[in-house]
């Protein structure tokens, strides 16, 4: 088993050596779909029975299916930061999600320091592709700095952040699923005939959640049925943009990956009594 940092560092080497062994053609889009807090078995393709993902699973027959593959910390902001530069957390000094939480009694360590931003001195994924003749957008959450530290100022030409939490109804799902959608389906129709980097972050499924009330009677037989549901409008909303670029006539020269930040939430938290299991595996978000 790699250590993070290596797997990281290996992960992005591999992706710009795919870069620039079929430039001499034209160079693959990439997109990169992001989900928060997705559960190791949360999709089909994974084992899970009670969870509606068919286009995700389709998009793992039809691609790779990665098994033994590791974030570089169990939390949203490192693990972001560690995908976007393909260091390490500690290198960064960005080790707990932002701003993070404050000391207290309870706890048997206290948190080491972090910065509350990832630093512009760090070249991204976007900047390195940029020097490649790549356009390139930040669609949804971003999680690594405030203003000045903002993507357009670590190299995304584009940045629409939308909404985490939205009113389900007949066009949009709990997590602003479908806005997040749109706007990256804009970015590639704007963008078709150049190279384009997409990294799409989407706020699903992290609490707090709801969904649209027909899919949550259809998952009645689930661990968590308004979770799966959200499972369900996520599988649907990333089966769109798979839709529209295989409409555009894209899908041959674009690179598609799709993973989570870290691992589900298997314990109580906010409003949910119950959120995800992750079984046979042990503990989840949060936890190494």
């Amino acid at each position: 088993m790699n250590r993070p940092g290596r797997f990281l560092t290996a992960w992005l080497a591999s992706l710009l050596a795919t870069v620039v062994t079929l430039a001499a053609a034209r160079p693959p889009n990439i997109v990169f779909i992001l989900a928060d807090d997705l559960g190791i078995r949360d999709l089909g393709c994974y084992g899970r029975r009670d969870h509606h993902t068919p286009r995700l699973d389709r998009l793992a027959a039809e691609g790779t299916r990665f098994t033994s593959a590791y974030c570089a910390q169990p939390i949203c902001s490192p693990s972001r930061a560690a995908i976007l530069t393909g260091k390490a957390p500690a290198r960064l000094h960005l080790t707990t999600y932002l701003p993070g939480r404050p000391d207290s009694p309870a706890q048997r360590l206290l948190h080491p320091v972090i910065r509350q931003e990832l630093p512009l001195a760090e070249l991204t994924l976007a900047e390195r592709l940029r020097a490649a003749g790549y356009v390139s957008a930040c669609i949804g959450k971003w999680h690594l700095g405030g203003t000045g530290f903002e993507p357009r100022d670590q190299g995304f030409d584009v940045f629409h952040p939308g909404r985490a939490n939205t009113p389900p109804s007949a066009t949009e799902g709990g997590k602003g699923e479908y806005d997040l959608t749109a706007a990256a389906e804009r970015f590639i129709e704007a963008n078709r005939t150049l190279p384009f980097f997409l990294y799409l972050a989407h706020n699903s499924p992290h609490i707090p959640y709801t969904a649209a009330t027909h899919r949550i009677a259809r998952q009645s037989g689930a661990y968590e049925p308004v979770y799966a549901a959200v499972i369900e409008t996520l599988d649907d909303a990333v089966g769109r943009l798979l839709d529209r670029i295989e409409a555009l006539g894209l899908a041959n020269e674009t690179l598609v990956v799709f993973t989570s930040d870290n691992g589900g939430l298997h314990v109580p938290e906010g409003p949910h009594a119950r959120i995800t299991s992750n079984a046979p595996f042990r503990a989840g978000k949060g936890f190494l």
